[in-house]
């Protein structure tokens, strides 16, 4: 809608019909506290709705209210990134939650900040005892922590995604568990980096057949 399109309409008729009924209680409310603002939905000239976020205020005369004064602002797109980026995070939840590997998330001090149930099985600790708790490191035997928190640092400095690195760490029984690790840094919307986000799967059976074959 254009300037001409808008002068002497009533806002309400821009509403969708199932909101209208709405409209009555949002005057009062603004005649009661002289100001109102939230996000309301109108129907565009093409007929598509949109949602828009406003902000209004009651104008005087000098015999008492003559009219309201604001300002809106389209955040349709936003709100429908939003409602994607939940989406996206419920599947990746659904997928996780029920995948064998350990599904793994990591802030940029290498703290863990999600664990999915698989981590039980591969390491004896809860997702619980994982996340806000332990670092990527404390797992490490520690004569290798020293090469996998320098190859931790290169990969973090450099963003780097990588693939398949095999390490060893220890499970909370005590015993050497041989993995597989899979990441991808996070990246905000100025591409720094916020983490790593990644998988790892137990290959000790598969380490310890291969011992056994080259003994053979």
């Amino acid at each position: 809608l254009n300037e001409a399109d808008m002068k002497h309409m009533n806002i309400k008729d821009m509403m969708p019909e199932r909101y209208q009924k709405d409209f009555d209680g949002y005057m009062r409310d603004i005649l009661q506290n002289g100001k109102s603002d939230g996000v309301i939905s109108l129907v565009a000239k093409d007929g598509m709705e949109r949602i828009v976020e406003y902000k209004n205020s009651l104008m005087h005369g000098p015999e008492g209210p003559i009219g309201v004064r604001g300002s809106a602002r389209d955040i349709t797109d936003s709100i429908r990134n939003k409602q994607e980026l939940i989406k996206s995070e419920e599947r990746f939840q659904q997928v996780a939650e029920n995948a064998r590997e350990w599904v793994w998330e990591m802030d940029i001090s290498g703290l863990y900040t999600y664990a999915n149930s698989a981590v039980e099985k591969i390491l004896g600790y809860t997702p619980a005892e994982i996340e806000g708790i332990k670092y990527v490191y404390v797992f490490f035997l520690p004569e290798e922590r020293e090469d996998c928190k320098q190859f931790a640092f290169r990969s973090f400095k450099q963003k780097e995604k990588f693939r398949d690195r095999i390490y060893r760490n220890l499970h909370k029984n005590g015993e050497i568990v041989w993995l597989s690790s899979s990441g991808v840094p996070i990246l905000n919307d100025h591409g720094e980096l916020m983490g790593y986000r990644g998988v790892t799967a137990d290959i000790t059976k598969q380490k310890k057949t291969e011992a056994e074959l080259m003994h053979l």
